[in-house]
C-alpha cells in the first residue's frame, strides 16, 4: 500500500469521484489536447494545442496512468508545485517522484476508487486518534463536526475524543493531522 499527496481538478472543473480501473500506463505519453481544453485555451487567449510532445512542455509529465473514467488519468507534472492545489481540469497529478513509484505498482486492469472527503479521522494501534480536516473546495463534504460525530459514533470512540481540540482543527482547516485524544501522548524528550 502507498499513500501520496495530489493535485486535484479545479473547483469549476473537479474531479470526478467514481470506481474506475487502470485502462492504460503510458512512459513518456503525448498530450493529446481535449476539445474542451482546446476550448477554454482560445478563450483565455492562448496559443491552442492540440497535441503536446513528450518533454519539459508536456504537463502530463514522464508518466501517465489512463482511467475508465473518459478522459481523466492519473500523471505526473512539469510544475511540482501544484501538488496539494486544485488547478487540474479534473486529473490527478503526483509528484514526478511519486507518479513514477505509482507507475511501477499497478497494472491495466487495476481497480480503484477516488473519494472526495474534507475530514479523515485514524485511530492507533495505542488509541491515538488524529484528525485532518480540508478546507472543501468543491462544496460537499457538509459541516465537518457532523461528519466527525458520523464517524467517532460508527466507531464507537466518542468517548476517547477531545471534543474542544476537534473545534480546534476544524477551526484551522490546514489538512494537517493533529492528535484528537482525549489525553494526548507525550513526547519523549
Amino acid at each position: 500500500m502507498a499513500h501520496y499527496p495530489v493535485g486535484l481538478g479545479r473547483p469549476d472543473w473537479p474531479t470526478p469521484t467514481s470506481v474506475f480501473a487502470v485502462l492504460s500506463k503510458e512512459e513518456n505519453p503525448v498530450w493529446d489536447v481535449p476539445k474542451s481544453i482546446q476550448e477554454e485555451m482560445r478563450r483565455c487567449g492562448q496559443r491552442v494545442k492540440t497535441r503536446v510532445p513528450p518533454g519539459p512542455d508536456n504537463t502530463l509529465g514522464e508518466y501517465c496512468i489512463g482511467l475508465s473514467l473518459g478522459g481523466y488519468g492519473i500523471h505526473g507534472t512539469i510544475a511540482p508545485a501544484s501538488i496539494y492545489q486544485f488547478g487540474s481540469h479534473g486529473c490527478i497529478r503526483l509528484h514526478p517522484d511519486d507518479i513514477t513509484d505509482l507507475f511501477g505498482r499497478v497494472s491495466i486492469g487495476t481497480p480503484g476508487h477516488i473519494i472526495y472527503t474534507s475530514v479523515l479521522l485514524a485511530r492507533l494501534t495505542n488509541d491515538q486518534i488524529y484528525l485532518e480536516v480540508h478546507r472543501d473546495v468543491y462544496k460537499r463534504a457538509g459541516d465537518p463536526l457532523t461528519s466527525v460525530q458520523r464517524i467517532a459514533g460508527s466507531e464507537g470512540i466518542g468517548q476517547l475524543l477531545d471534543w474542544q481540540q476537534i473545534e480546534e482543527v476544524i477551526r484551522l482547516k490546514d489538512g494537517v493531522a493533529r492528535e484528537v485524544s482525549r489525553q494526548p501522548r507525550r513526547a519523549l524528550d
